[in-house]
């Protein structure tokens, strides 16, 4: 049964009699559903119409225990429950919803209906946890096997001051709007090694702005995606091997010395990739030609450079 296509497995092979049934199910443990998917493949379920994807959903209620992995990827009505006990990657896209707790009735949500997840994927996805505003989730700390976190939900749903400490098996962390709390709590997590943040607009990241803050020794790849002090790459392990910036700095670019952004960059001698996007007044403050440009290329193991300046500098 796993070499026939999956929507042939699911909509004729489970029609022709029970134990046909029984196989086709029991050999599905991939799942795509949606009406819209970026990268189609032999796993995914193409629907026309947000009905046809509900419905299909439903399937996974009688069915789903087999499942391992699932991506509703767009266009998917609220996901309250998923009867999927085995399940170890959840990937929940635009467009969809989510119960990721109790109920206000007492129904279990997503979270503990899935205790096993090592992988959970919200992008753009709606957290419906609580009515309207602020929703703080606190039910993911129940993942203690959860190893790659990606939390960009749709809305203002942040993770609850005892989330990131009970995931002490991460590795994957990608946030949107962190608190102080989770940014305070990164350096507890020993073994992540990759972390993508993007903060609200108002907050710079930095250690003036977040006391206490710092990123774990075991960090090998970062990415910042908002504003950040010049001071936030000075928390960086020096053994750092992959930095993305698309950031804006705030406050004065020293050129050199102490604390500058050229200093704290040539610290990083193990890198092997940088990417750095900076507004004009990032670059375009530095002389012509200046020395401090060496300090991109400090490290000798750089392989990939990539510079996206609206207004480059002579002689960098």
């Amino acid at each position: 049964m796993q070499h026939v296509p999956l929507k042939a497995r699911l909509t004729k092979c489970c029609l022709v009699n029970s134990k046909l049934h029984a196989a086709a199910v029991a050999a599905t443990q991939e799942l795509g559903l949606g009406t819209y998917f970026l990268v189609p493949s032999a796993n995914d379920i193409h629907v026309t119409s947000p009905g046809g994807a509900r419905s299909a959903l439903k399937w996974l209620d009688h069915h789903g225990h087999h499942l391992t992995s699932l991506r509703v990827q767009r266009n998917v009505g609220p996901v309250h429950q998923l009867h999927s006990p085995n399940l170890l990657q959840l990937y929940l896209g635009h467009m969809c919803s989510v119960q990721l707790g109790t109920a206000a009735d007492g129904s279990p949500g997503v979270v503990h209906s899935c205790s096993k997840l090592t992988r959970l994927e919200l992008r753009w996805c709606g957290v419906i946890d609580a009515p309207g505003g602020n929703v703080v989730v606190d039910c993911l700390s129940s993942l203690v096997h959860l190893q790659h976190l990606d939390w960009w939900p749709d809305g203002e749903a942040t993770l609850s001051a005892a989330t990131l400490p009970c995931l002490d098996c991460l590795t994957f962390l990608h946030i949107a709007q962190p608190t102080g709390d989770n940014l305070q709590q990164l350096s507890g997590l020993t073994k992540l090694q990759d972390v993508c943040l993007m903060a609200d607009g108002a907050v710079a990241l930095g250690p003036s702005s977040v006391p206490g803050f710092t990123f774990p020794a075991s960090l090998t790849k970062l990415e910042l995606l908002s504003r950040v002090e010049v001071g936030v790459l000075s928390l960086v392990p020096a053994t750092l091997r992959h930095l993305e910036l698309s950031c804006t700095f705030v406050g004065a670019m020293a050129v050199e010395g102490p604390g500058s952004f050229p200093s704290c960059l040539g610290r990083l001698q193990q890198l092997t990739t940088l990417v750095v996007f900076i507004e004009p007044q990032g670059f375009t403050d530095w002389p012509p030609p200046s020395p401090a440009y060496a300090a991109l290329t400090a490290s000798n193991n750089l392989v990939e450079l990539s510079i996206e300046c609206d207004e480059l500098p002579d002689g960098i």
